[in-house]
C-alpha cells in the first residue's frame, strides 16, 4: 500500500503534465476543503508543471469550483476514468506526446487510467472519511490488495511473459491435424509439452530482458518492461530464469529423446540469438522464424507423428510474414531512434518487399499442404487464412500495428472471428466430415 498522503508527496518530477485525482487524493470525498492539500499543488507548479483535475464525480461545477480554488486547469467532460476519452475533446488533445503522470489514491480507476494512457502513476495514501460506508471501506481494501500485488506479484508475471505462451500452442497443430486431438490420453500429456515449452521460453524471455534492459530503458514501450524499468533487479530476475529451466528442465527429462533434443536445440539457439545472432539483419528474422518450426517439430517428436514437408513450410513463412511485420511496425515507429541495432541496418521498401515474398510463399505452402489431405471441403479453409493474412496487412499498413502479434490476433475482432472460424471449419472436416 502507498505510505504517503498527497500533501506530504515527494515532487521529483518537472516539465510535465500532472492529472491529478480530487475525492481520496487532494480531498474528502464530496468535500471541498483544500487547506492539506493547498501547499503541494504550489509545489508541484513551481517546477514548471501544467496540471489538470480530473475526477469521475458528476458534479462538473465542484470540479470547477476546486480549480478556481486550486489555481489550475481541470478537464470538462462527460467521461470518467479510466476512459482514455476524458482526453479526447479537451485541452489534452494535441498534448499526447507530452510527459504525463497521474495521481491518485485508486488503483482501479486511476492507475488503469495511467495505464491505458501508457503514462506513469503515482498512488498516494488514501483521505478516509469517518462518513465511508461499510461498501466503501471494502472496495478501497480491495484496491490496496491489488495495488499490493501489482507492486510485488504483477511485475514478475510480466517479466515471464504469458502471453507470449499463445505461440506455443503451436505443439499441439500436429496432433490437431492428425485427426487426434480429442484423443485424452494424447492431449493431456501434452499439456506437460506446452508447459514445459512455455517455462523454457519464458526464461529465455527473462534472460534477453537482462541482456537488453539498457537499450529497452529507451524505447517509449519496452522501456516500463520490469527489469528495464527497474521494478525487478537482475539478481532476482536471475533467480526466477533459474527457477523457470529448473522446472522446464524437470519435465523434460519424462519426455522423448527427439522432443529432448528439440527444446535443447530451442534454448542454445535462443542464448546465441540474444548474444549474438540477433544483431545481423535477415539472419535475425529468419532464427525467429525458426523458433516457430521448432514448436512444430517439439509437438511432431512428442506425439511420435510424421510431419508433412508443407507444414514445415507454412510455419516458417507464416512466422517469417509475421515477424517481418514485427519489425517493419518498429521501423516506422522509431526508425534510426530504434533501440534494436538491426533496425539500423534495415530500411522501409526492403521490409515491404521482404514481407511480400513471405506472404506469397505462405499462403502457397498452405495452399500446397490441403491439396496433400485429399480432402475436398477441407482446402475452402484457405480463404479463412486468406482473409486473416489480409486483415492483418491492412492492419500493419493502416494503423502500423504489428509489434505485438500475440496481442493483435486476441483484440482485433475480425482477427478473432476468422481464427475461430477456421478452427471450428477444421474441425468439422477432420474430425466429422
Amino acid at each position: 500500500m502507498s505510505t504517503v498522503y498527497f500533501k506530504d508527496l515527494e515532487i521529483t518530477f518537472a516539465d510535465s503534465i500532472v492529472l491529478l485525482d480530487i475525492d481520496g487524493t487532494i480531498v474528502f470525498d464530496s468535500q471541498d476543503d483544500i487547506d492539506g492539500s493547498y501547499d503541494k499543488v504550489q509545489e508541484i507548479k513551481k517546477k514548471n508543471n501544467r496540471i489538470f483535475l480530473c475526477s469521475n464525480t458528476p458534479d462538473q461545477e465542484r470540479v470547477k469550483r476546486l480549480s478556481k480554488q486550486l489555481g489550475v486547469d481541470y478537464i470538462a467532460t462527460p467521461h470518467q476514468k479510466p476512459s482514455t476519452k476524458m482526453i479526447k475533446g479537451s485541452k489534452l488533445q494535441d498534448a499526447s506526446r507530452e510527459i504525463m503522470i497521474v495521481i491518485g489514491d485508486k488503483l482501479i480507476t486511476d492507475g488503469w487510467f495511467a495505464k491505458r494512457l501508457r503514462v506513469s502513476f503515482i498512488k498516494v495514501k488514501r483521505l478516509v472519511s469517518e462518513r465511508d460506508s461499510a461498501l466503501t471501506k471494502l472496495v478501497h481494501r480491495f484496491d490496496d490488495a491489488l495495488f499490493w500485488l501489482a507492486i510485488h506479484v504483477f511485475p514478475y508475471i510480466r517479466l515471464a511473459r504469458p502471453h507470449h505462451w499463445i505461440k506455443n500452442v503451436l505443439v499441439f497443430a500436429p496432433l490437431f491435424f492428425a485427426g487426434s486431438f480429442f484423443n485424452v490420453y494424447k492431449l493431456i500429456p501434452g499439456i506437460y509439452l506446452f508447459v514445459a515449452f512455455s517455462l523454457l521460453a519464458s526464461a529465455i524471455y527473462i534472460l534477453n530482458d537482462i541482456r537488453d534492459r539498457y537499450e529497452d530503458s529507451m524505447h517509449p514501450i519496452k522501456k516500463s518492461r520490469p527489469i528495464a524499468s527497474g521494478n525487478i533487479s537482475v539478481a532476482r530476475a536471475v533467480v526466477m530464469m533459474i527457477v523457470l529451466l529448473g522446472i522446464g528442465g524437470l519435465l523434460l527429462f519424462s519426455f522423448p529423446v527427439g522432443t529432448q533434443a528439440v527444446l535443447g536445440g530451442y534454448v542454445l539457439l535462443n542464448v546465441l540469438y540474444s548474444f549474438w545472432l540477433k544483431h545481423k539483419p535477415i539472419v535475425d528474422i529468419f532464427m525467429v522464424a525458426f523458433m516457430y518450426v521448432l514448436r512444430i517439430y517439439a509437438g511432431g517428436t512428442f506425439f511420435a507423428i510424421e510431419l508433412s514437408v508443407w507444414i514445415i513450410l507454412c510455419t516458417f513463412f507464416l512466422a517469417l510474414f509475421l515477424v517481418i511485420a514485427k519489425r517493419r511496425s518498429e521501423y516506422n515507429a522509431l526508425g534510426k531512434n530504434a533501440s534494436r541495432k538491426v533496425m539500423h541496418l534495415y530500411n522501409n521498401a526492403f521490409l515491404d518487399h521482404m514481407l511480400t515474398i513471405s506472404t506469397t510463399f505462405c499462403l502457397m505452402s498452405y495452399s500446397f499442404y490441403l491439396v496433400s489431405f485429399g480432402n475436398t471441403p477441407l482446402i475452402f479453409a484457405f480463404f479463412f487464412v486468406l482473409f486473416g493474412i489480409m486483415r492483418y496487412l491492412y492492419l500493419v499498413y493502416r494503423y502500423n500495428l504489428g509489434e505485438s502479434p500475440e496481442i493483435i490476433v486476441i483484440k482485433d475482432p475480425w482477427m478473432l472471428i476468422s481464427i475461430v472460424a477456421w478452427i471450428l471449419y477444421n474441425t468439422y472436416f477432420l474430425y466429422y466430415y
